[in-house]
């Protein structure tokens, strides 16, 4: 539909209205598809995810609370004590 637009301008020649409209249902078309692709994103990075990675490290989950975990605070209290680790 550029392609058509651009050269009927170029020539001179009257767009007809139905390239303008073709152009107008293809960018609707367009915003729709990308809202749905990050409405159905956002849903998938919501769902649960595994309690460890392959690896063995926690993934991030956004919302969770941040701190220091229960085996640090063991390795932090013996550090403080003077008790070998």
């Amino acid at each position: 539909m550029m392609f058509v637009h651009g050269s009927q301008t170029v020539l001179g020649r009257p767009v007809p209205v139905g390239v303008s409209l073709s152009a107008d249902l293809g960018h609707i078309l367009l915003t729709a598809g990308l809202v749905l692709l990050f409405v159905l994103l956002g849903r998938r990075l919501k769902e649960r995810a595994p309690a460890r990675a392959p690896n063995g490290i926690r993934p991030f989950r956004a919302g969770a609370q941040t701190g220091i975990s229960s085996g640090q605070e063991e390795k932090a209290e013996q550090r403080r004590s003077g008790q070998p680790g």
